[in-house]
């Protein structure tokens, strides 16, 4: 209770009656299956359109992948029937490998700006980096497959213009450098730097080939530049000093003071307001301090950024530093924001990183599309055929880091779920039990695909009996973009989008059948008016060719032998029901449990489903003929309460399919009596 210890007005908020239940999604789907590229272990990822799909997890697969080449297909039509959002999980053969880059080159590698001819002594690079008056370079022509064609070795530097990115050498050229093909190493750099040491290693995001696909261009950078005004202390051996603008300068930072002569390099030590202190004495004690505007001595921070490049997309990640103790650590920054890539660092530990110089960033070597890229090797598929139901089940290593079907108990949106193509028993069953154990999603199950005789798909069929699971039957006939032909594929995707298309437009109480499936062509069978008299009453679902009316999904029953929950739109009704009123009551929990808590449960459930009565999904011309809802002292015993336990008992009258639509006809005497 509040306290009230002086005189005066108080105005109070508190809670009365109802609180509303929002309604949980029922049309967000689930999908497992091969995939080109993608995570297969960790949380599913969302994905909102087929383009956002082929990004995430690449495009259409090849028919050397069989029966797991289905997925991209599926998701491709959920979209296309309607769908909207879905999760997708990537299974990979347990052999798959990732394109990775172990031992990137370290150092300087730069690339000519502009063609360069025999006799020219002016260079301009992309970058200064790593030059000085006493750097040493090598300067190489290659041909298309990366070999060296031409070079010119111990090429000295006399001179280098920083505002220009230009290098003049001592002697003239010997040879013609294009710039499209050439590359300047630095063999002896700038400060006498020493490139000792790792530098850091890049694997792609996930396995596959794909991988050897990804470019990634390290670009040397600076965030801060400005002048040395004042020397803290002697300026023959001070190592602190006043900068004229701190902005960008950081603890940790490496840092080159450049002369326009000579380069040396440190690492800051301590920041404090304008005050900085760098590792050791800056050579030319008093010398280093400069007034002039603009400045022609300088003082800089030494970071690089990286572009990481893949078919039509390329991430950029500005301003980063190898430092483990600095904000723009690398790893950081990329390994949080890439959807391709994924570094790790030389250094196991900060204490590890003891450099004051920049020359164990990454380096580009590689020429590609006539630039120097950082490139990835070694990715693999893997066997295809090796595929398991082991792989598709997955294994359940805590939250996050889970595999196959069991990282899709990590997301609690997920009402509808397939293995789009995957008729193995093993998986199947491994989905129902997945759907049966949460209790808040629904399952959608393919047929083998040449399974066309009456006996073979109840076979298949009795191999369940679940009221959270359907069966659809037989394959489509589809457009495939890759091949440029028509091909049959799997019915889940189509049919989960449909299910997302009459959510949307009726609600989850409509039967999602009698509905057009956009984008087949053709049924791989064409299943008789007779054999679907054997397979409806047996719970598996026909989809059927019309004239004038197009091919449709022509049953609603679910896999359960439970007359009960034999309607797929029942049972997915309930499970509204029950997300929805779980979520929508947690507020319960703690509550003082008595008669008014017990009203304002009643009132709370009732408002709910007077509004899924009014919205068509309960029978009954008024509400108490469509559900009733108690929650007192006949629905609890004193036990119930002391033992913490309340119970709201809530019974619904669920609204059923005109599956079967009878118009009884006879002749009548026109004038004369009939009688019924």
């Amino acid at each position: 209770m509040p306290e009230y210890l002086s005189p005066g007005v108080y105005v109070e908020e508190f809670e009365i009656g109802a609180k509303p239940i929002e309604g949980v999604s029922t049309s967000t789907a689930g999908f497992v299956g091969v995939a080109e590229m993608g995570l297969t272990e960790g949380l599913p990822e969302l994905v909102t359109s087929f383009a956002e799909y082929r990004r995430k997890f690449g495009g259409y697969l090849p028919e050397s992948y069989g029966v797991y080449r289905f997925l991209p297909y599926a998701v491709d039509s959920f979209f296309s029937n309607g769908g909207s959002r879905c999760y997708v999980m990537r299974v990979a053969p347990s052999d798959a490998a990732a394109a990775a880059n172990s031992a990137v080159p370290r150092g300087v590698t730069l690339q000519l700006s502009e063609d360069r001819s025999s006799g020219d002594t002016l260079l301009r690079v992309e970058a200064l980096h790593g030059i000085d008056s006493s750097s040493v370079l090598t300067l190489e022509r290659l041909r298309a497959d990366g070999t060296v064609e031409v070079a010119e070795a111990a090429l000295a530097v006399s001179a280098y213009d920083r505002a220009k990115n230009e290098i003049t050498l001592a002697a003239p050229l010997a040879n013609a450098y294009p710039h499209k093909t050439s590359r300047i190493v630095v063999t002896t750099l700038a400060g006498s730097a020493s490139v000792a040491g790792a530098t850091l290693g890049l694997q792609a995001l996930s396995k596959g080939d794909w991988g050897e696909n990804i470019r990634v261009r390290s670009i040397p950078a600076s965030q801060a530049s400005t002048q040395i005004i004042e020397i803290i202390g002697t300026a023959a051996t001070s190592t602190q000093y006043r900068i004229k603008n701190k902005n960008g300068f950081y603890r940790g930072a490496i840092v080159v003071y450049d002369d326009g002569a000579d380069k040396q390099y440190r690492r800051v030590t301590a920041l404090q307001d304008d005050l900085i202190t760098l590792s050791s004495h800056l050579t030319g004690d008093a010398a280093v301090v400069d007034l002039a505007v603009p400045a022609t001595r300088t003082l800089a921070t030494c970071e690089f950024s990286l572009q990481v490049a893949y078919q039509n997309e390329t991430e950029s990640f500005a301003n980063l530093s190898m430092n483990p103790d600095t904000p723009n650590y690398f790893i950081k920054v990329v390994n949080n924001r890439s959807n391709f890539v994924l570094l790790s660092s030389p250094y196991a530990a900060p204490a590890d990183f003891t450099r004051t110089d920049p020359f164990d960033m990454p380096t580009n070597s590689s020429l590609s599309g006539a630039k120097l890229w950082i490139t990835l090797a070694n990715g693999n598929d893997g066997t295809v055929s090796g595929i398991t139901a082991a792989d598709f089940k997955g294994v359940d290593n805590g939250p996050g880091k889970r595999s196959g079907i069991e990282s899709f108990a990590d997301i609690d949106q997920i009402s509808i779920i397939a293995a789009p193509g995957i008729t193995d028993a093993n998986v199947q069953l491994a989905l129902v039990s997945h759907c049966e154990k949460l209790k808040d999603r629904f399952a959608v199950l393919d047929l083998p695909e040449n399974t066309q005789k009456v006996s073979a798909v109840q076979a298949h069929r009795n191999l369940f009996d679940s009221s959270y699971a359907a069966l659809y039957h037989p394959w489509l006939k589809v457009y495939d973009p890759l091949e440029k032909r028509e091909i049959f594929v799997p019915p889940s995707g189509s049919v989960i989008g449909i299910y997302a298309r009459s959510d949307q437009e009726r609600g989850v109480h409509k039967a999602p059948a009698n509905e057009a499936v956009r984008g087949a062509l053709a049924l791989k069978y064409q299943l008789t008016t007779g054999e679907q008299d054997i397979l409806n009453p047996a719970g598996v679902n026909l989809i059927r060719a019309f004239p004038g009316r197009g091919i449709r999904v022509w049953g609603a029953r679910t896999c359960s032998s439970n007359a009960i929950w034999k309607y797929v739109n029942v049972r997915r009704l309930f499970l509204y029901l029950e997300e929805s009123i779980d979520e929508g009551t947690q507020w319960v929990v703690f509550e003082p449990n008595n008669e008014k808590l017990w009203g304002r449960v009643r009132a709370t459930v009732t408002e709910f489903l007077t509004r899924v009565w009014r919205d068509g999904a309960l029978m009954g011309i008024k509400a108490e003929e469509a559900f009733f809802v108690k929650c007192d002292r006949t629905t609890m015993t004193q036990d119930d309460i002391d033992n913490g336990r309340l119970i709201c008992v809530i019974g619904v009258a669920p609204v059923k399919p005109a599956e079967f639509v009878i118009f009884r006809i006879a002749q009548w005497a026109g004038g004369s009596s009939a009688t019924e």
